[in-house]
Parts: structure tokens; C-alpha cells; sequence
């Protein structure tokens, strides 16, 4: 068989016959890690947030003031 023909042959191939497997051929390569952040991630993702107290004007005041005065990180909920 001539280099052409050879050419030609796994052309045709490829162009009539071979069937791409996408992720199903990748899903092999994921490592435990990345399946379980995965997972985290979705659960995460679709979470319910759950509705936070009301406060007081001056209680958030005082609090935001603490944590700006130390590094401290809050978590802040609009009642929308």
C-alpha cells in the first residue's frame, strides 16, 4: 500500500467512521478530588440561603465596627 493510499484510507476514516466519545473518553482522567469538589460544588451552588435575624440599626453598626477594627470578615443579608 502506497503512502497516498494509506492517506487516503485514514482520511476516510476519520471522516466516515471514527465516533468522538467526548467526555465519556475523560472521565477516566478526573481524579477523586476533582470528582468530590465537583460535587461540593453543586451542592453549594444550590443551597437555600437561610434567612439571618433582623437586627437593629446601631447592633449592625456596633458589630461592623468591631470587625472593620479587627480583620474580621461578616456576612451581611439585605431584607429584600
Amino acid at each position: 500500500m502506497s503512502d497516498a493510499e494509506f492517506s487516503k484510507m485514514i482520511n476516510n476514516y476519520f471522516q466516515n467512521d471514527y465516533r468522538e466519545r467526548g467526555k465519556v473518553k475523560w472521565n477516566g482522567y478526573f481524579l477523586s478530588d476533582h470528582t468530590s469538589a465537583l460535587k461540593r460544588e453543586a451542592k453549594a451552588k444550590n443551597a437555600i440561603p437561610v434567612k439571618l435575624p433582623m437586627m437593629s440599626l446601631t447592633a449592625c453598626q456596633n458589630i461592623l465596627r468591631h470587625a472593620s477594627a479587627n480583620y474580621e470578615f461578616v456576612t451581611v443579608q439585605q431584607n429584600i
